[in-house]
């Protein structure tokens, strides 16, 4: 049986392989940084971390293995979505890290193991950080390309 970590780099790619046409540059994008992010994760057979990391990803953040939550809250679900806007993508995306990284705050103030979860959380908030990285970069590229004589020429803006 494959292991989370394996089980999410297969959702995601036969997710992006599905939808690759419908996909915005910048889903393509994100798709791309998390599999080289969650292929990163250290396989460390004494201690399991690295299936801890991959089954809180796989279930609280990209999926819903237990049909718990509403579509809004996994990525994937988002990504299926096809209709959402890179802001809205973004935004929402950015909410789901930002909630797990919280549950995983309150999670250590109640629990004596809670040091087990520090690198779930580590990744969480670097996927994050590479999250608004992507979105800076993409925002700055469109206004970069709107402020160019050719696009304000093109749509008569000057």
């Amino acid at each position: 049986m494959p292991s989370c970590k394996e089980m999410l780099l297969n959702i995601l790619n036969n997710t992006q392989a599905q939808l690759k046409d419908s996909l915005s540059p910048f889903q393509t994008e994100c798709l791309d940084m998390f599999q080289i992010k969650i292929k990163a994760i250290p396989v460390d057979e004494r201690t399991e971390m690295d299936s801890k990391i991959g089954i809180i990803l796989l279930d609280h953040c990209f999926c819903d293995l237990d049909n718990l939550f509403g579509s809004e809250d996994r990525i994937i679900s988002l990504i299926n979505k096809r209709n959402l806007n890179d802001n809205d993508f973004f935004k929402q995306v950015n909410q789901i890290f930002d909630d797990e990284i919280k549950a995983l705050n309150q999670y250590a103030l109640e629990s004596f193991y809670a040091q087990t979860f520090k690198p779930v959380k580590n990744i969480l908030i670097d996927m994050k950080n590479e999250l608004t990285r992507l979105k800076t970069s993409l925002d700055q590229q469109l206004s970069d390309t709107q402020s160019s004589p050719e696009y304000q020429t093109r749509y008569g803006l000057n």
